[in-house]
């Protein structure tokens, strides 16, 4: 049976779990502070909010991991 996006119930509260980005050894909001809604494929629910990262983000991420590389002995 498929449900379709309008069936989709949004699970709010404490079992929605929402994630942040890894970026530079912590975990980081995304720079313009946009979630998405992760959908549960067996549920059809929204199970977690998944961070919506921007190139600001990837920008961020880049220059974390030129920090880390540069120094290093490799």
């Amino acid at each position: 049976m498929r449900i379709s996006i309008a069936q989709r119930k949004p699970r709010k509260g404490r079992n929605m779990r929402k994630f942040q980005h890894f970026i530079g050894g912590a975990y980081v909001a995304p720079v313009q502070g946009q979630w998405f809604d992760s959908i549960d494929p067996y549920r059809g629910e929204a199970w977690a909010q998944i961070p919506r990262g921007t190139a600001a983000d990837v920008d961020n991420a880049v220059a974390a991991a030129t920090t880390a590389l540069s120094p290093g002995p490799w």
